[in-house]
């Protein structure tokens, strides 16, 4: 997802309250100012050895092999389980294998959505003492296609870091989490929220040079703003400060001065 938008400062003077422009977006599946719609299965909500495969009409749960196929003849059952090493990246559960806590490259998570979505985010932790391990999310589409994918760092045991992939189209039929081959055996899956994320409503204002940027999100995602100069070369510029639920404002200093600057806005 992302808008793009471009303006030339005006030194020294005062805009504080009056937008210079809205911005033009890409497609992005619903209307301006609509809601997203966000689900979200976290362990910890249920009892110790829920079965999780259709605990939500809008997903399927399954283990998957290393093909990132169901594991025949019947996959084991998606279980929440407590981690006994104290390892889950939120909380104390931990999405399971059958109640086995852990995921690698030849037993995955496999994520399938009653309708495409246009992001999906679930958290990973190593589960090795001795070694770092390392999560990795794919995304694809209806006819296989990789839409995306997020790659963590080696992480250690317990250490979390969360995987998020997005698409402007929203078609993402079904997603893989797992421990990609000779990265790790033992990783930790945890806190799953897909959905369909609405474009976001910019606004451009200038404020003695500095050009701040306003639109609204939603209120459970990160997002990330990027600068450029001739539309080619882009800049992470930082997070937005959520001033109001779904309300985001970034000021960029680094406008003072510019000739001209674009701007776009994007999940990470």
């Amino acid at each position: 997802m992302n808008g793009i938008a471009f303006v030339r400062p005006r030194l020294g003077r005062r805009l504080s309250r009056t937008p210079l422009f809205f911005l033009s977006l890409l497609a992005w599946g619903l209307a301006f100012g609509a809601r997203a719609q966000t689900y979200i299965i976290e362990p910890d909500d249920y009892p110790d050895g829920t079965v999780l495969d259709h605990i939500l009409p809008a997903v399927h749960l399954t283990s998957a092999g290393a093909d990132n196929l169901p594991i025949p003849p019947v996959p084991f059952e998606v279980t929440a389980v407590g981690d006994l090493l104290d390892l889950a990246p939120t909380g104390t559960n931990v999405f399971a294998c059958a109640n086995v806590p852990f995921w690698n490259s030849n037993q995955r998570l496999r994520i399938e959505f009653a309708s495409p979505v246009s992001s999906v985010t679930i958290d990973f932790a190593g589960g090795s003492y001795f070694t770092n391990e390392t999560g990795r999310l794919d995304g694809y589409s209806a006819a296989g296609q990789l839409v995306g994918s997020y790659v963590t760092a080696p992480r250690a045991a317990g250490h979390k870091e969360t995987m998020t992939i997005s698409s402007e189209t929203t078609d993402i039929a079904w997603a893989i989490a797992y421990v990609p081959p000779d990265l790790g055996v033992f990783g930790r899956l945890d806190n799953l929220r897909f959905g369909v994320v609405p474009r976001p409503v910019l606004q451009l204002s200038m404020v003695s040079g500095i050009a701040v940027l306003t639109f609204t999100g939603s209120t459970n995602l990160t997002y990330r703003v990027w600068a450029s100069t001739n539309l080619t070369d882009w800049l992470v510029l930082g997070s937005p400060t959520q001033v109001q639920p779904g309300r985001l404002v970034y000021a960029d200093v680094g406008a003072l001065g510019s000739a001209r600057r674009f701007y776009r806005v994007s999940l990470p």
